[in-house]
């Protein structure tokens, strides 16, 4: 059973990871985000805001809520509430170089 997500964030040269573990966690540009990324990386309709939240239940993550001004893709298909990650998944975010990929 999962205790965590491991992201893999990548965006031109810059690359970091990340090891999340609350049971809810939110991505994006906003103050509130558990998981704040750079704006100056990302389209001007992703700043300042929650790009995406994921919640966690019987050791999966899953996505609970995304943004829809911010077109966001899961292994190349448009995400949709309730997705699973799995490990290897990528999640890009169109119109940028920003790439997270889970492990």
């Amino acid at each position: 059973m999962a205790t965590g997500l491991v992201i893999h964030i990548s965006s031109g040269d810059d690359r970091h990871t990340e090891i999340l573990t609350d049971d809810s966690v939110r991505i994006g540009t906003s103050e509130s985000c558990d998981l704040r990324l750079r704006s100056s990386s990302l389209p001007k309709t992703a700043v300042n805001t929650v790009l995406l939240e994921l919640s966690r239940a019987n050791g999966s993550y899953r996505v609970s809520e995304s943004n829809p001004a911010v077109p966001l893709t899961l292994n190349g298909e448009p995400i949709t509430s309730g997705a699973e990650i799995h490990d290897g998944d990528e999640l890009r975010i169109d119109n940028s170089e920003l790439v997270l990929r889970s492990e």
